[in-house]
């Protein structure tokens, strides 16, 4: 991951590690978007040694209990002596709290984990869950830092008995110089990155105008598309802005070749990040009179000169670059550019189909790719080949989400993960299916596309685990002791002969666990918009929305629905 370093991150850092070192407790209160999180786990990572410090992660969300929180905390503890517990000897604790003020009230106004940690700050520990004498436990050596958003929008106050424990600083929203700063580096990073071949220098030349007039979309899509209660994932932050650099990130010199491309690809990502969660043609095509504005003012192009193939796509598994531009010579593969031969991009999807469904153990699709469909399969084949890249799919039964979303899995050579719900599943079982995806991406290094749907959610707790995996890549609690072992013993024979991890222990090697599962599971939500259900997630667990890349189903168009009847009575004989 890039961290580009600005004074308001370095400040945020600087205040957090004084405070932490001198045992205070420190909470940073901020909007979405503004790098609280990832300024406050870089500094755990870099400027707390690992030999002297342990870090307990937690993210809140509004199903998170008590219990939940304990038993999290617990299980890094170890007994110092009769009801005194801490980290192991020599070493101190950091328990960092993200979205401390998610958790929902109970009937009496309080929000139960954030009181036992507010009985941690005032009495220096709790009572064993697991005794049946219930016992008080002492915890030493630990202090905590949280982040949090303003409250409103599911978001809650949290007490003052509470707050009055932490030395309380707000991130403000970066300014205008401050972004322009970061972008600019990370575009930066790309262009010298890649120096034979190098970006040609009409493409180099862009960088500022690249920056300035993403982040003018940003302000203009957040000043024209505002939340409502139907449309409640309209909500912008600067993670946005981010990812559209992250979709730049996949071009190359040879996909990209002159600085009309590098304006497409451009547009095309900002259509990916702020135009594909809109859930009205009206909002679409105000969308898109914003995007022409935008390119005529900052790059003096016009929309109609610079896209001659509609709808905008790009993407890597369709081979469309020759050498030299010689179309007697075979083309290039694996090149982020955009798709101009639709009909090349329908023979490779229809290809891709019928080699899926010859797979063994795998159930048959009979799909008709129309365009619509085929840009569904691209735009799900980005979120998977993205790194850490997670999707949610909006649309009705019926709409093709979990069927197209299987197919660009497929074309992405990774592996499909689904729970099967039987009548007697539940806790135990969702755990199982856990440690085994988990196993297969972390142990065995596959990559693996989790597909979860609103009809495996028989318990809220299987979405606050989904919202863990989202936000931090792992589930607190998830492995026993058997399972733990299971891992370190796999994971010793994964790198075997691997002399960078020769003389790593378990503990090592489990982080090492953790991080290629974090890389190699992206989590594709299939979720219907019908009902409240949809909406109150949303609200609940953060996640969902802040770490995604939203996909909304619109109702197929007519042409495509003919497409299909015709498929389907093409062998039947009508009078």
């Amino acid at each position: 991951m890039l961290i580009v370093p600005t004074e308001d991150s370095i400040r945020v850092s600087k205040i957090m590690n004084i405070l932490l070192k001198n045992n205070k407790h420190a909470l940073f209160v901020g909007p979405t978007g503004t790098g609280k999180t990832i300024s406050i786990v870089n500094e755990i990572e870099n400027g707390f040694p690992k030999e002297e410090w342990i870090n307990i992660g937690l993210s809140f969300s509004a199903q998170t209990s008590s219990n939940q929180t304990q038993e999290i905390i617990d299980e890094a503890m170890e007994k110092r002596r009769m009801g005194i517990y801490g980290p192991p000897m020599g070493k101190e604790g950091i328990v960092f709290v993200d979205d401390l003020n998610m958790p929902q009230l109970e009937k009496y106004g309080a929000q139960p984990p954030v009181e036992l940690l507010r009985q941690w700050m005032d009495y220096g520990g709790w009572y064993d869950l697991e005794s049946s004498e219930k016992t008080f436990k002492e915890i030493q050596s630990i202090r905590f830092v949280a982040a949090m958003g303003p409250p409103g929008g599911g978001r809650n106050y949290i007490t003052e008995r509470y707050s009055r424990h932490f030395s309380t600083i707000y991130v403000s929203q970066y300014s205008v110089d401050s972004l322009k700063f970061i972008f600019s580096s990370i575009l930066d990073s790309l262009f010298m990155s890649n120096k034979v071949p190098s970006f040609a220098k009409s493409i180099v030349g862009l960088k500022d105008n690249l920056v300035s007039s993403t982040i003018m979309m940003y302000e203009n899509v957040t000043k024209s598309f505002k939340p409502t209660p139907t449309k409640s994932h309209y909500t912008y932050n600067l993670r946005d802005v981010s990812k559209v650099f992250q979709g730049i990130f996949f071009s190359n010199p040879k996909g990209t070749r002159n600085d009309t491309e590098m304006i497409k690809l451009w547009a095309h990502e900002c259509i990916r990040v702020f135009h594909d969660r809109l859930i009205t043609e009206d909002d679409r095509e105000s969308f898109m009179g914003i995007l022409k504005e935008t390119m005529t003012e900052k790059f003096k192009r016009d929309w109609d000169k610079v896209v001659t193939v509609n709808p905008l796509l790009f993407s890597s598994f369709v081979p469309t670059i020759y050498p030299d531009d010689d179309t007697s010579k075979k083309p290039l593969k694996n090149l982020y550019c955009e798709l101009t031969d639709r009909e090349n991009l329908k023979k490779i999807c229809n290809r891709s189909l019928v080699e899926f469904n010859e797979e063994p153990d795998t159930k048959k699709m009979d799909l008709v790719l129309f365009m619509d469909a085929m840009e569904h399969v691209v735009k799900c084949f980005r979120i998977i080949k993205t790194p850490k890249g997670n999707g949610l799919l909006v649309g009705v039964g019926g709409s093709g989400r979990k069927s197209l979303s299987s197919l660009a899995t497929f074309i992405a050579d990774f592996d499909l993960f689904m729970i099967e719900i039987t009548k007697d599943y539940g806790i135990k079982e969702w755990k199982e299916d856990m440690v085994s995806m988990f196993t297969r991406g972390g142990v065995e290094e596959r990559g693996i596309v989790f597909l979860f749907s609103d009809n495996h959610i028989i318990e809220e707790a299987f979405l606050e685990d989904v919202n863990n995996i989202l936000n931090n890549g792992e589930i607190p609690n998830l492995y026993n002791a058997e399972d733990h072992l299971n891992i370190c013993e796999g994971m010793k024979d994964s790198v075997k002969g691997n002399m960078k991890y020769a003389n790593m222990g378990d503990p090592e090697l489990f982080n090492l666990f953790q991080e290629r599962c974090r890389n190699n599971i992206h989590v594709m939500l299939a979720f219907s918009p019908i009902g409240e259900d949809f909406r109150r997630r949303l609200r609940m667990f953060p996640s969902i929305v802040n770490c995604t890349t939203i996909d909304w189903f619109l109702p197929w168009p007519k042409d495509a629905l003919s497409s299909v009847a015709e498929h389907f009575l093409q062998d039947v004989d009508l009078p």
